[in-house]
This record gives C-alpha cells, structure tokens and sequence, in this order.
C-alpha cells in the first residue's frame, strides 16, 4: 500500500514540475530576440509577432508582443523550426523528416 501511495505522490510532482516548467517556457519565449532554442521551444522572431515551435505541445504557434496566441498549428510530429514565408505561409520542419508549408488558415498547401 505505502510502495502505491508513493508512486502516486512521484507521478504527482512530475506532473506538477512539466506544468510549471512548460508555462515559464512559453513566457521566456515570447521575448526572444533571435533564433535560439529555449528548454523544449524554438523561436523566432517575425516582424513584431514570434513563432514558437512547441516540441512536446507537437504545435507551432504565433504570439503578439503581449504573449497572445494569435496563430497556431497543431498535430504536428514534434516541429522543430518554423519559418515564415515572403507569401505570408509557414515552412514547419519536424522530427521525422517531414518538411510542410501552411497557409494562415492551418491547411497543407
């Protein structure tokens, strides 16, 4: 019963350690100035917007200076850099070798 009781209190702390760790990511990341990785998030700074690739979230998301999401992808296999492109598009590299461009509306173009 106690060898139950502390994998459940071990579990616990992990959990509560990836939560904490993931939103100090995503602040320090909004203030990036050039291309750097930052614990699991690589960012870039687009104009007065960043671009995060959010490995263990399997996302690239946009925010604002106020640290906004205002554009994101999502299911994608643990992207790894994202670009913007001249036409306005996303170039998002992942994990497995996959190379896609996305439109603003999310789609594979």
């Amino acid at each position: 019963m106690r060898k139950n009781m502390n994998k459940k209190i071990l579990v616990i702390l992990i959990c509560m350690l990836v939560a904490i760790w993931s939103a100090f990511t995503v602040v320090t990341s909004t203030n990036v100035e050039k291309h750097e990785f930052i614990n699991n998030c690589n960012s870039i700074k687009q104009g007065g917007n960043t671009l995060i690739t959010d490995h263990l979230g399997s996302r690239v998301i946009e925010v604002d200076s106020d640290g906004t999401i205002v554009w994101q992808k999502t299911g994608l296999d643990e992207p790894f850099d994202a670009e913007r492109l001249a036409n306005g598009n996303t170039l998002i590299s992942e994990l497995g070798g996959r190379v896609i461009e996305v439109d603003n509306g999310g789609n594979i173009v």
